[in-house]
Order: structure tokens, then sequence, then C-alpha cells
């Protein structure tokens, strides 16, 4: 039988190093396992004959499908075998300079059999190849369009007492500009960032960003200095707490801890929910989480995306894109960006950067 890391990494070897591979389906393994030597050679030996253009590229889907996927820079290879009289097949997929492998189940009236009987779960084979290519060809379209976003803007060291206004871009920061990005996420929570900055410069000019600062002043009054973010009193006694807790556990310190272990400990933070605490893990900390807000929500939606809740969608982007803080910061600002200005309620398509790929009219 197969050892399914060894498997890997002999595919991995014929591979030309200029190429990135990925292995997809969360049953490769599993299945890899179940390969007996001689059929693991003679897919070895088939994988290398398509490396070297041996074997020439099959067609998958119709005409219109290599249209809307923008398929002309794809070519896949399929190799079908038997495994306890059933067919499987191993999809080879060459996109622009990455390499897919993946394992399908080649009859699909034997699937669920099969599936219960090797306790596999469930996934979709051809649409993760084509998401795999679909989500970042995404990226690089808005990221085209719209060039780096710089985000999150924080008020530059040097300005904070004067009538500074938070700048995009700044990528080195200090303990005092992570609280001004942890303060924002909770200061745009339900209202336009338009609004929230207005309040950041409030707080700005009144030397309030930082932990002490704000733990020292009224809360009514800074309930005052932040009306323009709505939901004053509200965010205000937010603020407090999460100054509280932050006086406890310092930024330097939280810094250090995984993602999850932090995630854990935000969103047990009264007033801080998913979307809140993964902005504050990827913006004020680095950390690669996607974060999924109501723009995320709609452009996917109409992109033809099923997933509708909040960690549906965020495991596709993050099993789909490389584990990156600086890919999901920029993917997440690009897409602010295509959600103001083109993806509205009330859609602007006609200029929209991504609209062949929209299943919305």
């Amino acid at each position: 039988m197969a050892e399914p890391q060894e498997f890997k990494n002999k595919i991995r070897s014929m591979i030309p190093q200029e190429y990135n591979l990925e292995f997809l389906g969360s049953n490769f393994d599993q299945i890899a396992q179940l390969l007996s030597d001689s059929r693991a050679q003679a897919i070895y030996d088939w994988v290398q004959r398509v490396t070297e253009r041996k074997i020439q590229p099959i067609t998958i889907g119709s005409k219109k499908a290599y249209k809307d996927w923008q398929i002309s820079e794809l070519m896949t290879f399929r190799h079908a075998f038997n495994l306890k009289n059933v067919e499987y097949r191993i999809l080879f997929v060459k996109v622009k300079n990455s390499f897919y492998v993946e394992f399908h189940l080649g009859d699909h009236k034997y699937y669920d059999k099969v599936r219960k009987s090797l306790d596999l779960k469930k996934s979709s084979y051809y649409p993760m190849v084509f998401d795999m290519n679909k989500i970042k060809s995404i990226y690089n379209k808005l990221y085209k369009a719209f060039g780096a976003q710089g985000w999150w803007p924080v008020t530059p060291s040097c300005c904070r007492e004067n009538d500074a206004k938070p700048v995009y871009g700044i990528k080195t920061r200090t303990d005092n500009q992570r609280f001004e990005i942890i303060a924002g996420a909770i200061l745009t929570q339900n209202t336009a960032w338009k609004n929230a900055e207005k309040a950041i410069g409030n707080l700005s000019r009144n030397n309030l960003l930082s932990v002490n600062q704000i733990r020292k002043i009224n809360e009514n009054k800074l309930a005052g200095l932040i009306r323009s973010a709505g939901y004053y009193n509200q965010k205000a006694e937010r603020l407090k707490i999460m100054a509280e807790f932050l006086s406890k556990s310092p930024v330097k310190e939280l810094a250090k801890l995984p993602a999850e272990e932090l995630r854990k400990k935000l969103l047990e933070i009264k007033g801080i929910g998913p979307e809140t605490a993964d902005s504050i893990l990827l913006y004020a900390f680095n950390k690669p989480v996607f974060v999924i807000d109501a723009y995320t929500k709609r452009i996917f939606e109409r992109l033809g995306y099923k997933e509708k809740d909040y960690d549906g969608l965020q495991r596709l982007f993050m099993a789909h894109l490389p584990k990156d803080y600086s890919v999901f910061n920029e993917y997440h600002a690009l897409l602010v960006e295509l959600g103001k200005n083109y993806c509205r309620k009330k859609p602007n398509c006609d200029k929209c950067p991504i609209t062949q790929y929209c299943s919305k009219d």
C-alpha cells in the first residue's frame, strides 16, 4: 500500500521547480493509502508522461464554461483506474504556473456506497479545481483594477494631536496604532467607514487613541466624541471594556498568541463578534484569518456561491488561498472597494472588473 506522504513527495519530485503544486480534496490521503505499489507506480509513470507533454489534455465542460472560467490557460489530464471494483480517476490540472492534483470517483452511482464504506467526507471535485482558479482570478482582476488598498489606515505617530486623518499603507505599527485599529473595528460596526473615521479623528485630536486614555475618560464624554459612528453609547461602553481587557492583556503579549487562541479570547469580550474579532486578528495582529463582511456576502452570492453563513464563506477563502495574512488583507480590502463602488445593493455592473464571473443579472 502506498504511504500518502511518500506518494505526494514522489509526484512533487516530478514537477519542475518553477511550478507550484497543490493536492486538493479532504479525501486525498485516504484514497492514496488504498493504492498498491504497482498502481502507485503506474500513476507515477503517467504523471511523468504528463510533465513531459507526451499526453494530450482532455476537455472538461462546455464552451460556455471555458469562456466563463477563462480556461484558455488551463489544461486538465485524467487517469482512470479501479480499486475494489470501483472506478477512480486522478485529475492533474495545470493553471498557469501551478499544478493541482485530485482524486475523484469515476462512477458516481457508487459514490454514497463507497463514501460510507471508506468513511469519506462529502466533497465536490470539479468545482474545487475551478473554484481554486476562480477565487484567485477574482483577486488578480480586482488588484489590477484597484491596486493596493493599504488597509488598515492608521494615524501617523507624529501627528496624533493635530488635525490628522488615518493614512493608508503604513505597515510597521506601534502598539497605539494597533489599538487604533482595534478601536476602529468597534467603531465601524453597523456603519460606513467614513463615519468611524470621523470618530477616530475626534479621539486623535483629544489624545485618546491609547488604552490608558480610554480607560480614564468619562464614558458619556467618550460617547459624545464618537457620535458620528452611530450607536455611540453602546460603542463607548465597548471601547471601555476593550481598553480594560488590553490593560490586563497588553497588545504585545496578545500578538504572541496563535490566531485560534487569540480569537477565542476576543470573542469572550462583550460586543465582539466574529467579524470584529477577525478584523482585529487580521489588521491589528497580522494573523492569517479572512474577514467576512456584508460586502463579501453580497458579492459572492452574486457570483453563484452557495455558502451563506459566516463560517462557510470564511472556510471557502481560507481553503482556496495561500495562508498569508497580506493576501487576506488585500483581498478583503479589494472586496470592500468593489462593494462600495460597483457591487452595491443596486449593482453597477457596466464597469465592474469581475462582471464576467457574475451569475446575477
